[in-house]
């Protein structure tokens, strides 16, 4: 059979372009995880907009910010020019997805992924989208290596302490976290026990809830930490006195992106509660509560 060569070489160029990426692509990525990979990834330098949850990295907050993730403007996202959006699949509201789709916009939702595993097939879809194949199994094999190694310290721990993650963010009543959610991954992470575990998803924080659950440890993260007024004004919570975290003052506290984003930093956080929970690694399974 006889081979056409310009056709072949055609091909492959085609093809190492499409692996490359469109670099003068203009994009609009919305969701804190979302905007983290991409720059991770290498196609940082064509985000033109993101929105407020985007926090890292640093240079980030340079760019336009198109507003909180979940109370978008499709007038404001629309306004950029972006070639395609990039977006966590939770942006909101409803109509604002519609929206964007009806006005002929590119717009790609990826999944929240609460869990290492869910975390690999998200970056691997965001490095397809972007042509960063490469890039993305760089990453994905890190995080491996980093969770196995966590994951080992765990096997080790003679004792899991009870956690209990509180949110409070956008003034509400604050919140407990239950399973099937991003703190209750984390917590399993970091070689912790979720006292809230007999519930699901986000519930209301009541003072039977704190002291029943008796807690070792309160998570916050840093921006609900301030909500409360700091330290104080969250142990001058109804019930939380009451509750062992309380008495020794064992309060951990972490970036929200970084805490509950689920990218390329979690194992980073995840080892860091670790070491706050159990100590570094030659003193793992040492401490008694």
């Amino acid at each position: 059979m006889r081979i056409n060569k310009r056709a072949v070489a055609l091909a492959f160029g085609a093809a190492l372009l499409s692996s490359l990426g469109n670099a003068s692509e203009r994009l609009v990525t919305l969701g804190g995880d979302v905007t983290e990979i991409v720059f991770a990834l290498g196609a940082g330098d064509r985000v033109v907009a993101v929105d407020s949850s985007s926090v890292y990295p640093p240079k980030v907050r340079q760019l336009p910010q198109l507003g909180y993730l979940r109370a978008l403007s499709a007038e404001g996202v629309l306004s950029v020019s972006a070639d395609r959006i990039i977006a966590n699949a939770d942006i909101g509201p409803p109509a604002v997805k519609q929206q964007i789709q009806a006005a002929g916009q590119q717009l790609e939702l990826v999944e929240a992924t609460p869990t290492p595993e869910q975390l690999y097939d998200k970056i691997r879809r965001l490095a397809s989208l972007l042509g960063a194949v490469a890039a993305g199994e760089d990453i994905i094999a890190t995080l491996k290596a980093d969770f196995a190694a966590l994951a080992e310290r765990r096997q080790r721990l003679s004792h899991r302490p009870g956690v209990l993650f509180v949110m409070n963010h956008g003034g509400g009543a604050p919140m407990i976290a239950g399973r099937n959610t991003a703190a209750d991954s984390m917590i399993q992470l970091m070689g912790g026990r979720n006292v809230a575990d007999a519930i699901r998803a986000y519930k209301p924080m009541t003072a039977e809830a704190l002291v029943s659950a008796a807690p070792d440890w309160i998570v916050v993260t840093d921006q609900g930490l301030e909500q409360f007024g700091g330290v104080d004004g969250l142990l001058r919570q109804p019930g939380m006195a009451l509750t062992p975290a309380a008495e020794s003052r064992r309060i951990l506290s972490m970036d929200a992106l970084l805490l509950l984003g689920f990218g390329p930093r979690t194992a980073d956080a995840a080892t860091t509660l670790f070491n706050a929970l159990h100590g570094e690694p030659e003193n793992d399974a040492q401490r008694d509560y």
